[in-house]
């Protein structure tokens, strides 16, 4: 009974333990917040993301190598702007959104655009302060 409950309590720490170190494998370098999500470079987020676009979209083989391009160049200039600067202003995070899909809807066809701008989230309007 004795050697039961001693192989559960080292079977038990090194689940914690490994899990524990899977946790911190997976954060960025000093970004604590990220603490659950995975590390991800450019051209993965840009193969993730034109991926996602390729199936809801119906790219072509051209417009997908031309999306991925424009999604490589976003996330490359997102992760800049991170690094040099703690907190970005939303204005300046709006405008890279803006030109990168501004870039999105010139490869596209008319009804590809009307099914992408359906997807973006519209910002909130601006509202009087009386």
């Amino acid at each position: 009974m004795k050697t039961l409950i001693l192989i559960v309590a080292l079977l038990g720490t090194g689940y914690v333990a490994s899990f524990a170190q899977a946790e911190q494998a997976t954060t960025t370098q000093g970004d604590t917040a990220n603490t659950f999500h995975p590390v991800m470079t450019p051209e993965q987020l840009a193969e993730k993301r034109t991926k996602l676009y390729e199936k809801r979209l119906g790219l072509n083989s051209v417009q997908y190598k031309n999306f991925y391009a424009i999604e490589l160049d976003y996330w490359q200039q997102y992760q800049k702007i991170k690094k040099s600067i703690a907190n970005p202003e939303p204005e300046q995070m709006q405008r890279l959104n803006d030109d990168m899909n501004a870039e999105i809807k010139k490869i596209l066809t008319p009804v590809q655009v009307q099914k992408f701008e359906a997807m973006i989230p519209n910002p909130p309007k601006p509202t009087d302060k009386q």
